[in-house]
């Protein structure tokens, strides 16, 4: 079943910041493909990573599903414990332990039209007029969306009041029109905290929610790749239980006492 969703997420504060040198910019754009040489990709949304002074693709059209991190040398991205509406949960936040999937774990995405017009020079302008400006084709008039194509089962997205955005495969969620939507920051979540060590994944495509082809500018697919990083603690219902079996004891040994008295 097909879910779409007409509102974008409003953008929030991270839980923690990297040191990257890219602080002041987002991990991760979406841009239109334009390239002499992209081959199948032309023409399509992409996701995209910044690396500095240039662009990763991720989610090519017509190629292999890319994967966050990109390589299975750079670990996973951490699910971890949540607080206040989050609690009971792992959750992606981002983190800077030093590894190299820590560059992925900002999961902010931005418009690719938020770099455009900055001055000659500067990082940003740098960034955008890489790869000889292949990824400023126009976003006009495309409503962009999340589409869910697989994920494992416990783990959902979410927006910043724990409200569930995509879950289902087929869902679809509307980040807005491609070249002015609100920076979107999914956070991932489990139904519970469960074991450490676990590794879970969702995979996605970008969408024209508005086009009667879409896959005439759907982007490839792009895997998020996540390992939980907390141990197993009691299901709230043995929680529950337990101090139930705890209450009944101490009731027992009250009116235990109450009789020898008498």
């Amino acid at each position: 079943m097909t879910m779409t969703r007409f509102f974008a997420v409003p953008a929030i504060l991270a839980a923690a910041l990297t040191t990257s040198a890219r602080a002041d910019l987002a991990d991760y754009y979406i841009g239109r493909d334009i390239g002499a040489t992209a081959g199948t990709n032309s023409g399509h949304l992409t996701l995209l990573l910044n690396h500095g002074n240039h662009f990763h693709r991720l989610g090519v059209y017509g190629g292999a599903t890319g994967q966050i991190p990109e390589a299975s040398a750079n670990g996973t991205l951490q699910l971890s414990p949540g607080a206040g509406i989050f609690d009971g949960r792992l959750i992606s936040t981002p983190f800077d332990d030093g590894s190299s999937a820590s560059e992925y774990s900002r999961l902010e995405v931005r418009s690719f039209n938020e770099l455009l017009g900055q001055p000659a020079g500067s990082t940003t302008q740098i960034l955008a007029d890489s790869s000889a400006g292949r990824y400023q084709g126009s976003l006009a008039g495309i409503r962009v969306g999340y589409e869910l194509v697989s994920i494992s089962d416990g783990l959902s997205v979410l927006d910043e009041r724990g409200n569930t955005l995509l879950a289902n495969v087929g869902d679809q969620y509307s980040l807005g029109f491609a070249d002015s939507f609100s920076p979107f920051n999914p956070i991932f979540a489990t139904d519970s905290l469960i074991s450490a060590g676990l590794v879970l994944s969702a995979t996605f495509r970008l969408v024209d929610l508005d086009s009667a082809n879409p896959e005439a500018t759907a982007s490839g697919n792009f895997t998020y790749n996540f390992t939980t990083v907390s141990a197993a603690v009691p299901e709230p219902s043995t929680l529950v239980m337990s101090g139930l079996g705890l209450a009944g004891l101490v009731l027992a040994g009250r009116r235990s006492g109450i009789r020898r008295i008498v």
